[in-house]
């Protein structure tokens, strides 16, 4: 679909052409709104999963690194401690290495940390494990879930604009956080979601989102985007995070974004490529249909 105001098309030469009469974005206003709200939308999203399912692991490591981002060490202390009793109702002694000093660290002199470490010191005493004192220096296992709070902000922000439900909500809140545990080659999105759920506001979605972002909607199935774009960011970009360059002007690239409202991606394009960016909204669909082509084109390179 094109985007009322938003519109941009390919020339015959492949170059990214404005539509008569639009002009290319202003900075400015792509980034007016803070990334701190992400991270609100982000607590939020995981508090209503919490009080579905009080047990959720990822919910309360998202809360405790949540609160502790924004400097509520008392809530993030709260989540911690309670991460750590499902832990140990699990019986998954790994974790508890690292969350006793994350407790040390985010609890200081609080009441509460007393309680909470000897809670872990006699869990590991009967389960014949060394007592934290003993272990190694503890370091916090490194997961597989990926970053989703970008995400769980945009799904917040679709249902303030009643474009979800609070169904709708719920099934997209529910299907990112279990897909951020997968290892999958695609990135973890609301738009995915939506596509993968058939959902019949698709459209309206990718509309609202054009506007209320003011980023220009580009179809990259209109572009034969030279490996010496694509390669100017990582396959982890590409596969993970949801952009790819898909065109230069001169020295500045043209970037391919599925939310809008991902500041640190736009930051970390912009620092890794060390040059200006624009950056345009695209669909997941016609993202996915352009990542295989370029997949195929590496994997023709190499052989």
């Amino acid at each position: 679909m094109q985007c009322g105001e938003c519109r941009t098309q390919s020339g015959a030469d492949g170059a990214l052409r404005m539509e008569e009469g639009w002009t290319i974005v202003d900075k400015t206003k792509q980034f007016e709104k803070s990334p701190e709200s992400e991270v609100w939308n982000a607590i939020s999203a995981f508090e209503q999963i919490l009080e579905a399912i009080p047990e959720d692991r990822t919910a309360l490591e998202t809360l405790y690194d949540a609160y502790d981002h924004i400097g509520d060490k008392s809530r993030s202390l709260e989540y911690v401690i309670q991460l750590s009793e499902v832990i140990i109702a699990e019986g998954d002694s790994e974790p508890l290495g690292w969350l006793y000093s994350e407790i040390e660290r985010i609890g200081g002199e609080d009441s509460r940390v007393e309680a909470a470490h000897r809670r872990i010191e006699t869990t590991l005493q009967e389960m014949g494990l060394p007592s934290p004192a003993d272990m190694a220096p503890a370091k916090r296992k490194a997961g597989a879930k990926v970053n989703i709070s970008s995400e769980l902000s945009l799904a917040w922000n679709l249902m303030q604009a009643a474009l979800l439900n609070q169904d709708e909500y719920s099934i997209v809140v529910e299907d990112l956080t279990e897909n951020s545990t997968k290892p999958l080659n695609v990135p973890v999105t609301v738009q995915h979601v939506l596509n993968d759920r058939d959902m019949t506001n698709q459209d309206r979605v990718i509309e609202f989102l054009c506007q209320d972002s003011t980023l220009p909607l580009i179809t990259l199935a209109d572009f034969e985007i030279e490996s010496s774009s694509y390669t100017l960011l990582t396959m982890n970009f590409l596969e993970h995070r949801g952009a790819i360059v898909f065109d230069m002007i001169g020295n500045e690239a043209l970037v391919a974004i599925l939310n809008p409202y991902n500041y640190e991606l736009r930051d970390d394009i912009q620092a890794h490529l060390k040059r200006n960016c624009h950056f345009y909204l695209v669909n997941a669909e016609d993202y996915d249909l352009k990542l295989n082509k370029i997949r195929d084109d590496r994997r023709a390179r190499i052989t």
